[in-house]
């Protein structure tokens, strides 16, 4: 037995530390819900080597909320000595993040970049659109960035991770909400060596293939969404993370979610 590699995904963590918004008036405590997942992992000791957070890091927020969570997730790389990679979802606020998270005043571009871990290629890409909308799209400049981290892939292959599903037929229902441009991205990555592709957005669990390649959406930490109607989405208290698993180059993912009470806290009519 060759690659050996487990790492937390989690998505939609919804914080506001500085600006504590109450998203939709519904009185969840996202902070208390990130909290108490990241106590859960060190409780079932799983020792992950690295955690995803696959975008919405931040409600709408401000500079200040991403600066504190910045230094929240310092903290929480210290406590659990490996590293946090993020990615941007559409309630995140680019200039914001530039300037808060990275401390680069002033940048408005998209966010996006590869990195490497035992041998096993991450890549994340921004499909944040426009700036309230609530669909994702992918850049022809970060298609064409893609191709090229593609030509090359280490031993170990390569996850991509982004903040919208992919289209599929099964997902149709909620084709309004997801990456609205799957057919430009699908022949850069057909025929790669790409495990797996992980994404959120949907706030519930979804399982798919696409050009091949698994798809792992994983509900969120903050809240959870009933689609099922798809006329009324009701917001839940609920709270989600997935343990994703690769041996030898075959993916598996854990979905775990903590004890809440399900309870309907906010409808939204399509």
């Amino acid at each position: 037995m060759g690659q050996k590699i487990k790492f937390i995904h989690l998505s939609d963590i919804h914080l506001n530390p500085a600006t504590k918004k109450n998203i939709n008036g519904m009185g969840i405590n996202t902070l208390h819900k990130f909290n108490a997942l990241l106590n859960d992992i060190r409780k079932r000791a799983l020792h992950p080597d690295f955690f995803i957070i696959s975008g919405d890091l931040i409600h709408e927020g401000t500079v200040e909320d991403y600066r504190q969570l910045h230094v929240l997730l310092k903290e929480q790389e210290k406590a659990f000595g490996v590293p946090f990679y993020v990615c941007l979802g559409n309630h995140d606020d680019r200039e914001a993040f530039w300037a808060g998270y990275k401390n680069v005043p002033g940048k408005k571009e998209a966010y996006y970049y590869s990195e490497t871990v035992n041998d096993l290629k991450l890549i994340f890409l921004d499909s944040k659109y426009g700036i309230s909308e609530e669909e994702g799209r992918i850049s022809g400049e970060q298609l064409s960035w893609l191709k090229e981290q593609l030509v090359v892939t280490p031993p170990g292959g390569t996850i991509l991770i982004l903040h919208h599903p992919l289209y599929c037929e099964p997902l149709d229902f909620m084709k309004y909400s997801i990456l609205q441009n799957t057919d430009e991205l699908v022949p850069v990555i057909e025929g790669k060596d790409i495990l797996a592709i992980l994404s959120g957005h949907i706030h519930f669990n979804a399982t798919f293939k696409t050009a091949g390649i698994m798809n792992f959406v994983i509900a969120a930490a903050s809240y959870g969404i009933d689609c099922s109607n798809h006329r009324i989405h009701k917001f839940m208290d609920d709270s989600t993370y997935g343990l994703v698993r690769i041996v030898d180059r075959e993916v598996m993912v854990e979905q775990w979610s903590l004890p809440a009470s399900k309870n309907v806290k906010f409808e939204l009519s399509l």
